[in-house]
């Protein structure tokens, strides 16, 4: 017996079909909103200035307490741990408050503030081989061979 196709059978599938396409459309468009909140969010966290005065930090209330932890996480900060913007007021506090602390006694340092000073000593002295030289002689020695 052969199978037989029936016009049901094509409408169905091609149901599914179309279903499969705009389920995918649908996935894409939320893809790029997700992206785009998230390209928003990095520029507003960007611009936003750090607090690195202890005694301030108390004052931050609601959205700016949020965002100065935000921002405190994209630099970097050490110990966050399981802090989130979804964590209590108290507890965002002490750790920006620990960051804070850190960064004033030396322990933590911002990434792009060091960029000035790794320019200098990057400079290779004459006591490191360059990238052209070889290491050693075994390297020399081995394409004798």
């Amino acid at each position: 017996m052969a199978w037989e196709s029936t016009g049901e059978d094509q409408k169905r599938e091609q149901e599914i079909i179309e279903h499969s396409h705009q389920r995918a459309a649908e996935k894409e468009a939320t893809r790029k909103k997700r992206q785009q909140k998230r390209q928003e969010k990095d520029l507003w966290l960007e611009a936003l200035e750090l607090v690195l005065d202890e005694t301030k930090v108390p004052g931050l209330k609601g959205k700016a307490l949020k965002d100065m932890l935000d921002k405190f996480k994209a630099v970097g900060a050490p110990d966050l741990g399981n802090v989130n913007r979804r964590s209590k007021v108290g507890a965002i506090c002490e750790a920006l408050i620990v960051a804070i602390e850190k960064y004033n006694n030396g322990t933590w340092r911002i990434a792009g503030e060091d960029e000035g000073e790794g320019d200098e000593s990057s400079d290779l002295g004459d006591d490191e081989p360059s990238a052209l030289e070889p290491i050693s002689d075994w390297e020399e020695t081995d394409t004798e061979d």
